[in-house]
Order: structure tokens, then sequence, then C-alpha cells
């Protein structure tokens, strides 16, 4: 749900085959909600072992992505300065310290 609701900010044609670059920037834009959406649920016990993989999945995907979007070369001024406002938001994410593996629940820096 939250996946969607972040497409309806912004709008991109989705296809099947390789992202243009404008549903890459649709796809980043809405996984770092979904991303921070996983984050917070984390604190819920039922949820927390599975939320806190689901969000290193998010936030890796979300890193992955912006560095292509920020490769490509193609974007517009304004476009670059909304990807940069994205990488601030995806460094945030990074810098949040995940559980060992193994459940100690020690902290594990996982970022770029």
């Amino acid at each position: 749900m939250v996946h969607e609701f972040q497409h309806s900010k912004l709008w991109a044609p989705w296809r099947t085959d390789p992202r243009p670059l404008g549903g890459l920037l649709q796809g980043v834009y809405a996984f770092l909600g979904v991303a921070d959406t996983w984050r917070a649920l984390a604190a819920r016990p039922a949820l927390g072992d599975l939320a806190m993989r689901e969000f290193a999945e998010a936030r890796e995907q979300v890193d992955v992505a912006l560095g292509e979007l920020t490769g490509a070369g193609a974007l517009t001024p304004a476009g670059e300065v909304f990807v940069d406002g994205l990488r601030t938001a995806a460094d945030a994410l990074l810098a949040e310290p995940l559980p060992k593996p193994g459940g100690a629940g020690s902290p594990d820096h996982h970022g770029p």
C-alpha cells in the first residue's frame, strides 16, 4: 500500500522491459518510502526480524538505483536537485544500524 501511495505522488509509465529514467526515478522514490516504513515497523515485536530484513533489502535497492540515476548523466537540473534530496534521505536510512546476524541485537552499520 505504501509503495502504491508513493507512486501516486509521481507519475511514470511502468513497463515490463528495462525502466526508462523516469520509471527508475519513480521506483527510487517509492522504495525509499517502503524502506522507511519497514524501518518504523521494526519497532513492533511481532514484525522486528522480518521488518529489519525488508528494511535492509529495500534501502540497498534504493542505494543501487540512486547510483544508476546519478551515473546516467541524463537528469535535468531540477531532477538533480530532487535526486540529491533522495540521496540525503537514503543516506540517513543507510546510516541506521542493523542487528548482527544471529539475533545478537548489537548494531552493525550497513552503509555506503
